[in-house]
């Protein structure tokens, strides 16, 4: 990855990630971004005063480069503000695709009904519409060296592998430990799983040295939160998918307690699919 786009909204939980992507930026060579996104009252009382979209821009702008002075690891890095009028969703978006191998770090916060409702929405509308990889940071998740990935998959015959790029390139940085995770149904075989899986994902990750780990559940999400702190993980990374397996993380109410509630920093991966032609058309009917 050459650029880290970290998005604050200058909160607490947004400092917290900014930490979190400046220490990542420096351990991968990475060039930051660091983005805000301002909007301006559609309408105010005339007893207020008015404050405008270039006044916002100079505040926020003056707040960027105090947090780069204060997070800032050390004088050579490479670190750049911006800030933008608009709506956030949006403008991350359509910023952050204006660098090549970019990857996009948000802060997310934990908590009740109401700040699930909140937030949430706010984060899944990035995730599911962005097709850039996303991190989000947890609340008052303190960096520290990535020792070991789960990949948690799902992959499907026609998805480019090359999207776990981000894996490989953060595991290789930090010399970590990858695990490739696959909750399958109870109903599914484990040699097949294994055979039909594994061959792609070993070439492109073969540096380093992934292990295969195949547990049979019907509950996706509590059978990964439970192998994550069993193992002590320092990052996971999803790629969620629509109409698949992943979708209970995202879809159903009862499977949104990860998303929420899982203490690690959650790497979502967009899937980028390839064409098929031929036999492998055929395996991947057989497979559907």
């Amino acid at each position: 990855m050459k650029t880290i786009f970290i998005a604050t909204d200058f909160s607490e939980t947004s400092y917290n990630a900014i930490r979190y992507g400046f220490n990542l930026a420096d351990v991968i060579e990475a060039k930051v971004i660091l983005f805000h996104a301002f909007q301006t009252a559609i309408s105010i009382p005339e007893a207020y005063s008015v404050v405008t979209s270039d006044e916002l821009k100079m505040a926020a702008e003056k707040e960027l480069n105090r947090l780069i002075d204060e997070f800032k690891l050390h004088p050579g890095q490479q670190i750049n503000c911006m800030a933008v009028e608009g709506n956030a969703d949006e403008m991350i978006l359509l910023y952050a695709n204006k660098y090549e191998d970019c990857l996009i770090i948000c802060g997310r916060k934990n908590g009740g009904k109401l700040i699930r409702k909140i937030i949430g929405n706010t984060a899944l509308t990035l995730i599911n519409r962005s097709d850039i990889p996303l991190l989000m940071v947890p609340d008052g998740f303190q960096f520290r060296k990535i020792s070991k990935i789960v990949f948690a998959t799902d992959l499907s015959l026609d998805t480019d592998i090359r999207t776990l790029s981000p894996v490989l390139n953060i595991g290789e940085k930090n010399h970590s430990k990858l695990t490739v995770l696959r909750v399958m149904g109870n109903d599914l075989n484990v040699l097949e799983e294994m055979n039909y899986r594994s061959e792609r994902l070993s070439s492109f990750l073969k540096v380093l040295d992934p292990q295969y780990v195949f547990l049979k559940s019907d509950n996706v999400s509590s059978t990964i939160e439970r192998y994550l702190e069993e193992n002590n993980i320092d990052l996971i990374s999803l790629m969620p998918r629509h109409h698949s397996f992943f979708e209970k993380l995202f879809v159903r109410s009862e499977s949104r307690r990860m998303f929420f509630l899982s203490n690690l920093p959650i790497l979502y991966l967009p899937e980028v699919k390839i064409n098929l032609s031929g036999d492998n058309k055929k395996k991947k009917q057989m497979h559907a």
